[in-house]
């Protein structure tokens, strides 16, 4: 059954990285409209610090980890957090 999605992108980092921005420029490029993803809160704030800085849109980000959401990320977000699921 098609259900109507693709994966376009599988990507990974190390934990200990300062700098996601080769992942959002592999994203960017591929332009996909919700991006699933797996990480501990510093690296999820930082994902999407960059994403921003390179202006990478999507329709909504699905967290799966402990950094995907909680109050933290509210602060830093605020507003800028919708669609962050």
């Amino acid at each position: 059954m098609k259900l109507g999605m693709s994966v376009v992108a599988t990507e990974s980092y190390s934990h200990k990285t300062v700098d996601l921005s080769s992942l959002v420029m592999i994203f960017k490029a591929r332009k996909p409209d919700v991006i699933i993803a797996t990480s501990y809160m510093e690296d999820a704030i930082l994902f999407w610090r960059q994403a921003k800085e390179m202006d990478l849109n999507v329709k909504a980000f699905l967290g799966t980890g402990s950094g995907s959401w909680n109050a933290r990320m509210a602060k830093t977000f605020g507003d800028e957090g919708n669609y962050i699921f």
